[in-house]
């Protein structure tokens, strides 16, 4: 099942919290894996668009995460972001929610 923003939110800002640098991709990749979203999933699309479901969905968290001031783009044309001091706080204090475990391989 590809997870909602509300459900990889949290996980996404608790994997930033390490303050290292992450890609759009690894954020991806990471969401895929925590979800244990099958082949099948990770290649869904909403109508013809040309990204997966789970990789619009991973955009999209980044994109309000930002907005937020939780996250931000080390580089404007780039797609690598770190952890903010508001983001850092949320994170710890749970703001955006536990993040759930990670689902069993199917």
């Amino acid at each position: 099942m590809i997870p909602s923003r509300k459900e990889a939110k949290p996980i996404i800002l608790d994997a930033m919290s390490d303050a290292k640098r992450h890609s759009s991709e690894e954020l991806q990749e990471m969401i895929a894996a925590h979800f244990a979203l099958t082949p099948e999933e990770r290649l869904q699309r909403i109508g013809k668009g040309p990204h997966p479901e789970y990789v619009n969905e991973t955009a999209w968290v980044l994109v309000e995460l930002q907005q937020h001031g939780l996250i931000k783009k080390l580089d404007p044309e780039g797609f690598v972001y770190r952890i903010t001091d508001s983001g850092q706080d949320a994170a710890r204090r749970r703001l955006l929610g536990t993040p759930i475990p990670p689902r069993l391989s199917r």
